[in-house]
């Protein structure tokens, strides 16, 4: 996820849209025109640009807070359509899929941890913790060493619907760093998991 980097956007399943070497983003609308959408190229020149503005401890200009804003609604639409696929394949909605990756994450967790991280009223995620037991995807357990606390973990079905999703994260990824070389690649990789580390 987060995934991590959130955020005109990834082309989605029946778009006409293709992904191709040239390493850039195509998308035909439904009067056969076709436009071209930033590349994973065109993103990595947005990252690292913010990275060299942080280091020199100025402010992005507006111009380049819109089109970094734009390419990464385009760079999450992968995952948006992969997370949604399975959704609707497990009857979930946003909220339950992304409680589920985390308490597959991290085990024995309690509510309020799952609240705090996805940023939600306590009430909201009980609601959420609630429909997942029901589906039996997760389990409420008292630990010994704190009987008045309920940890979360996750059922075997749930594991499958989590491996379900993470495939399907594999799958766009995959897509993504074929488009590149291998000093690109590793490039790409390390800028986006410090911004996903950054907590500014």
């Amino acid at each position: 996820m987060s995934h991590p980097i959130t955020g005109h956007a990834f082309p989605h399943a029946g778009s006409g849209a293709v992904f191709t070497r040239s390493r850039d983003y195509r998308s035909v609308n439904s009067r056969g025109e076709t436009r071209s959408l930033p590349s994973v190229r065109s993103v990595m020149t947005y990252v690292r640009e913010a990275e060299m503005l942080k280091k020199g401890m100025t402010k992005p200009t507006p111009e380049q807070i819109e089109q970094l804003t734009l390419a990464f609604e385009r760079f999450t639409r992968r995952f948006k359509v992969a997370e949604a696929a399975a959704a609707m394949e497990n009857s979930l909605n946003a909220l339950d899929v992304q409680a589920l990756l985390f308490v597959s994450e991290h085990p024995d967790c309690t509510l309020g941890d799952v609240a705090r991280n996805l940023q939600v009223a306590l009430t909201t995620m009980s609601s959420s913790a609630d429909r997942l037991v029901r589906r039996e995807m997760i389990r409420r357990q008292r630990p010994e060493a704190n009987r008045r606390s309920v940890a979360l973990t996750v059922t075997p079905k749930g594991k499958e619907a989590v491996a379900g999703y993470m495939a399907g994260y594999h799958d766009a990824c995959r897509a993504m760093l074929e488009s590149l070389d291998a000093a690109e690649r590793a490039e790409f990789v390390r800028l986006t998991q410090r911004i996903a580390d950054y907590e500014g």
